[in-house]
């Protein structure tokens, strides 16, 4: 897994930090993957998500403040099928997605 404290986009497999979430997630065939602003707070919408031979690219956009992160945050997140998912791509870096 990402890690979830420095990275703006990211995937989760850990059941355990979404307690809060209404329904039942199988991270055997699920994951959860999330876009976020890490020093300011915007509202984060993701667009589309696209996987070509195993890469994913998280398609998301935002507003834009000025308003630092003080007690409130803004994330996205989406729940898609694992399928053939490899890595996820976020500018020249990826992240292995793993199990």
């Amino acid at each position: 897994m990402c890690n979830v404290n420095q990275t703006v986009r990211g995937w989760s497999t850990h059941a355990k930090r979404y307690k809060s979430i209404m329904v039942e997630i199988d991270f055997s065939t699920d994951l959860v993957f999330f876009a976020r602003n890490i020093q300011f707070y915007n509202r984060i919408s993701i667009g589309k998500i696209k996987v070509r031979d195993g890469k994913v690219e998280l398609i998301a956009m935002e507003t834009l403040s000025a308003r630092p992160i003080e007690d409130k945050v803004a994330m996205s997140m989406v729940l898609v099928e694992r399928g053939n998912m490899k890595v996820l791509v976020i500018g020249e870096e990826t992240l292995p997605i793993t199990e």
